[in-house]
């Protein structure tokens, strides 16, 4: 039987085969869900050809998108990305109608 090393130092998050922490949460939680997906689908559709092609086609993208996103982003790319995401592009500034009147212009009574 294989033998898989899992790196987990003090500070460090943990580490499998190359994925870091969240996507190895991810990839858990993603293949723990289309096997939730897999039971349903054995059960309600008449045809166990159909549920396994659907089973293994929602895994294939679950280990994908985990895989995918770790080379993207890295260990902290997703995070810096969800942050620019909430930066605002611009910003407008409304200034009370005394301070833009010009100062040397005489008050109206």
């Amino acid at each position: 039987m294989a033998k898989y090393d899992v790196i987990k130092g003090a500070e460090s998050e943990i580490e499998f085969h190359g994925l870091y922490g969240k996507y190895v949460w991810g990839l858990l939680v993603g293949l723990g869900g289309t096997l939730l997906l897999g039971l349903i689908l054995f059960i309600l559709l008449p045809s166990t050809t159909l549920a396994l092609i659907i089973t293994g086609g929602a895994a294939a993208t679950v280990v994908y998108l985990a895989i995918h996103g770790n080379k993207k982003y890295g260990r902290w790319g997703l995070e810096q990305e969800m942050i620019k995401r909430r930066l605002p592009s611009y910003v407008i500034v409304q200034r009370p109608a005394s301070l833009i009147r010009n100062a040397h212009e005489p008050k109206k009574a």
